[in-house]
Parts: structure tokens; C-alpha cells; sequence
């Protein structure tokens, strides 16, 4: 039997409104446009991070910390059925064959598998900085995961250097008018023969979330009644972050 709320809705407070979510507002006040991809946090001994916290916890990352984006076959494989699950009543499904080829000053080269055609349209040939990191300790669950701010630079011509390293990826793709998962299997030229597995969420639409961020950042929301008050942009990143919280459950 269906949960049945109240109608009209109870108040979210006594004054009208949900308190700040602090997790979210550390989020939304540091980074404009995110990614975020799951994995975990290994220490300096290569075993994952063991930290005295009770739930998730942002973390500041210590020399010989690093972030592995990777998980298991199985992993892959039980997220792949939940989400294929959301197919079609909630997002929309496709495959990607794509091979990259990565060069010196971090320039990306992207073809469609077994073709030299150069993809088309935007990410055929990029430039991809990453600006920062923020990595976050799930010590509930068995990964963890990692928001990330990266600048992507079209490039208008390819590289003449010989590839430092390639990636052959087998990709799935699920869309919903907000966001994109990614749910990726990379065959690298440095570890031929042992693919990584790889899930990346991300907004579809950048230039909608700039949007919100410059309205919370010069509090021009024409709503906005106190600095308590819910904004668009903080709930958008507050669905973002739900929507990894549910994919490493």
C-alpha cells in the first residue's frame, strides 16, 4: 500500500521553510558546474580509507591518499540492473562505443569505436582541466565518491603527437531532462585485457545550473525571503547528491 501524505502538505518548519542542508550548501557555495564519479578512497597503503566518522564526511586528503574510480564486476553489473530498471518511466537509455586517445597538456581525442572519423559535435577533441576535487567518505557503504569542477576546452584541430595512453570504451548511457549516469567499461592501453568500471553522473545542462549559481550567489531569487530559504540551485545540487547517494547504496 502506497505512503499517504498529508493534503495540503505539512509545513516543512515552523517558519515555513527546511533549514539550510549543510552537506548540500558546502557544495553549492564551493562549485559551479560538477560531476561527480564512484569509487573509493585508499590511504597510503593502498587499502580503503578507515576514518571515526558515522556517515558521510567530506575530507581533506592527506599525502598518499587518492581516489580510485573503479569498482567490481559485480558492482557494475548489480548497477547496471537498478538502473536499467528506471528504463523508460523515468530515463532514457543508449550505448556508446568510443575510443580516446589521450595526449600531452591533458588534450582528448574521441572517435566512435573501429572508425578514424573524429567524433562530431562537442567533445571530439578537448582539453579537460580539472579545476578541484572534493572527496567524500562513505563509511556505510562499500564506495565512496568523488564531486569533481573541470574545465573542458574544444580544440579545434588534433594533436600531432603520438598518444600517451588510450581508452577503448563500452558505455551506457542513462538520460533524464536533469542529469546523465554514465556506467562505463575502459579497456586501457596501459592495462590491456583488465577493463575498470567506471560511473559518472553529471548535469546535461550547464548553462541552466550557472544560471540558478548566479541567482544564489547575488541573491536576486525574487522569492528568497530570508538566507534560510531554499533556493532552486542549492536543490538542484541536493538532487544531485541524492541521486549518488542512492547509486552506491
Amino acid at each position: 500500500m502506497p505512503t499517504v501524505f498529508p493534503d495540503p502538505p505539512i509545513d516543512r518548519s515552523i517558519f515555513g521553510w527546511d533549514p539550510k542542508d549543510e552537506f548540500a550548501g558546502i557544495v553549492s557555495d564551493w562549485i559551479w558546474n560538477i560531476e561527480a564519479k564512484v569509487g573509493i578512497i585508499l590511504d597510503n597503503e593502498g587499502m580503503r580509507l578507515n576514518l571515526p566518522v558515522a556517515n558521510e564526511t567530506i575530507v581533506h586528503m592527506q599525502p598518499g591518499w587518492r581516489f580510485q574510480s573503479n569498482m567490481t564486476q559485480e558492482q557494475h553489473k548489480s548497477l547496471n540492473t537498478t538502473l536499467n530498471a528506471l528504463v523508460p518511466k523515468r530515463m532514457i537509455y543508449s550505448r556508446l562505443r568510443e575510443h580516446d586517445s589521450l595526449h600531452a597538456n591533458r588534450v582528448r581525442v574521441t572517435r566512435e569505436h573501429g572508425s578514424k572519423e573524429i567524433k562530431s559535435g562537442p567533445g571530439g577533441i578537448i582539453r579537460k582541466e580539472r579545476v578541484a576535487d572534493m572527496n567524500v567518505f562513505c563509511p556505510n557503504h562499500n564506495l565512496d565518491y568523488r564531486i569533481s569542477l573541470n574545465w573542458e576546452l574544444p580544440i579545434q584541430s588534433p594533436p600531432q603527437d603520438q598518444p600517451q595512453l588510450t581508452r577503448d570504451k563500452n558505455r551506457l548511457c542513462y538520460q533524464n531532462p536533469h542529469f546523465q549516469v554514465d556506467l562505463t567499461a575502459v579497456d586501457s592501453s596501459d592495462n590491456p585485457g583488465v577493463p575498470s568500471h567506471e560511473l559518472e553522473l553529471e548535469f546535461r545542462d550547464a548553462g541552466s545550473l550557472l544560471r540558478e549559481a548566479h541567482n544564489y550567489r547575488s541573491e536576486v531569487s525574487p522569492n528568497r525571503t530570508s538566507p534560510e530559504e531554499w533556493t532552486p540551485y542549492e536543490d538542484l545540487i541536493l538532487v544531485f547528491l541524492n541521486s549518488v547517494r542512492m547509486i552506491i547504496r
